[in-house]
């Protein structure tokens, strides 16, 4: 009975065991669920939480027993909060810097969300940095660029020294006591010569005759800006010169050169403003007449600016520059002189303005290349051989034909092309088809005759008479209007015009003279308006 006893009572202990654990906390293995002991006298103890971030879940505060280790409040899970994101700036991109695109990134944790790239360099936008001219006082530098935008330099400009003469030349003071003249080559025996702009503290102002005749080794010379004359033959048979370099372009036009040998350019060919090479040549404004022999001979010009200020252009001013392409002539110049343009052969039209009176004799001779002309109405006279040697002359616009040689009547057409008389036609370039007539009262006689290959003439209102054979042996014209100016038609004016179908006479024609159409072979319409 005592062992029954004894043994319940050990049971008795047993289970109390069990639940006195399982009341505080204790679990049976898996971990899922949590009893409070009743029994126990709980001392609670903070369970740290922890804050959500942008990217991670948080958990909330809770609590337990300090004693027994019941917990007493539950942690719960906080959810991540995600990005706020905000804008990154981007930067524009400069002359000199890279850029960024716009980007974006977190407010709380500054972790990048959107990528800024990179955006390249931009591109100078270049404008020229003028040249200063070096002088015989002071050093000069070349032409540069720099960015409009940023400013920076992007071509350098580069010290043009301080121009020093070539020793050993021989001086002669003039006799005004106040400058001097180059009158020797003395003991100098450079290729490369630079006349000084002063001598013994005074300028250097001419040239004097056959200072260098006959220099076959000089190869380039540099003319200062002091010089205003030079002298007869002065580079004569200078013929290994291929350099002329000046200083400045409005003193070269207003050097007197006593002939073509005085001009270096005769020999050299090739003009440098401050050792550059001049091939757009711009008259400055400050120029009013570009002078006899200016640029005679300078093949590396193709293309001349001459300003409003310029009223003449001297005689041989631009003969033989035979790489010259285009000429504009502004309506200040009032004349042209002897050969200006002579032997111009690249040049293809030219048009002179109603401001040109007169133009010398062969202005344009021998530029083979000039398919077109157009000369302005205030031209008063017309002479001998300007358009001499124009071989592929197509078109000309002229304001008169006829009583314009040095006061000879009845001038023929073919004298601009150096015809000698009304029979000497041959000198009427071939290819020269149409003839445009802007003015003048009358058309001499002879004005046209045999000039076969014309198939295209206007004859203007202001017309009022056309001379005797006027248009005879024009085989190549094939009609013609004859304007209501017009009251008399001379005798044989249209004789053995062979190839004209059709003819318009104006109402004006008082008379028609003898045989003015005869031989008209191929003439099969006339249309009279009225005949008095």
């Amino acid at each position: 009975m005592k062992k029954l006893l004894l043994t319940l009572m050990i049971a008795l202990l047993c289970l109390m065991a069990v639940l006195c654990f399982t009341a505080c906390g204790g679990n049976g293995g898996d971990n899922t669920t949590t009893t409070v002991d009743p029994t126990c006298s709980h001392t609670e103890e903070v369970i740290p939480g922890k804050a959500a971030t942008c990217t991670e879940n948080g958990i909330t505060e809770g609590k337990k027993c300090s004693k027994c280790g019941d917990i007493l409040i539950e942690q719960a899970v906080i959810n991540a909060t995600g990005h706020t994101e905000v804008k990154v700036n981007g930067k524009e991109a400069t002359c000199t810097e890279e850029g960024l695109t716009e980007g974006k990134k977190c407010s709380v944790c500054q972790t990048i969300t959107v990528q800024q790239t990179k955006i390249n360099k931009k591109e100078h936008t270049e404008v020229d940095i003028p040249a200063v001219d070096a002088t015989f006082t002071e050093t000069g530098l070349t032409a540069g660029k720099k960015c409009s935008v940023c400013q920076t330099v992007t071509v350098e400009q580069q010290i043009i020294p301080i121009l020093k003469g070539s020793e050993g030349l021989t001086f002669s003071l003039n006799n005004d006591n106040s400058s001097y003249t180059l009158v020797g080559i003395g003991t100098c025996t450079d290729t490369d010569i630079v006349i000084p702009a002063e001598y013994n503290n005074l300028p250097v102002t001419s040239i004097g005759e056959e200072v260098f005749y006959w220099c076959d080794g000089l190869t380039s010379i540099t003319i200062p800006d002091s010089i205003t004359s030079i002298g007869y033959d002065a580079f004569s048979d200078c013929t290994e010169l291929t350099k002329v370099n000046i200083t400045s372009i409005k003193a070269w036009c207003n050097i007197y050169f006593h002939n073509i040998y005085s001009n270096p350019l005769y020999y050299a060919k090739n003009l440098y403003l401050n050792d550059t090479l001049v091939t757009e040549l711009v008259i400055p404004n400050t120029v009013t007449k570009i002078k006899y022999n200016a640029f005679s001979g300078c093949s590396s010009l193709t293309s001349v600016t001459i300003p409003n200020s310029v009223t003449s252009i001297g005689g041989y001013a631009f003969e033989y520059c035979d790489g010259l392409t285009s000429i504009t002539i502004p309506d200040s110049v009032t004349s042209i002189g002897y050969g200006a343009f002579l032997g111009c052969t690249s040049l293809e039209s030219i048009t002179i303005p109603d401001s040109v009176t007169s133009i010398g004799g062969y202005a344009f001779g021998h530029c083979s290349g000039l398919t077109s002309v157009t000369i302005g109405n205030g031209v008063t006279s017309i002479s001998y051989g300007e358009f001499q040697g124009c071989t592929s002359l197509e078109s000309i616009t002229i304001p008169f034909v006829g009583n314009t040689l040095n006061g000879t009547e009845n001038t023929h057409f073919g004298y601009i092309f150096g015809a000698s008389s009304y029979s000497d036609y041959t000198h009427v370039p071939y290819s020269l088809k149409t003839v445009i007539i802007t003015g003048g009262n009358s058309i001499g006689s002879y004005a046209f005759y045999n000039c076969d290959s014309i198939t295209s003439i206007t004859i203007p209102d202001s017309v009022t008479s056309i001379g005797n054979s006027a248009f005879s042996d024009c085989s190549g014209l094939t009609s013609i209007t004859i304007g209501n100016g017009v009251t008399s038609i001379g005798d044989s004016a249209f004789s053995d015009c062979s190839g004209l179908t059709s003819i318009t006479i104006g109402n004006g024609v008082t008379s028609i003279g003898d045989s003015a159409f005869s031989d008209c072979s191929g003439l099969t319409k006339v249309n009279i308006t009225t005949i008095e």
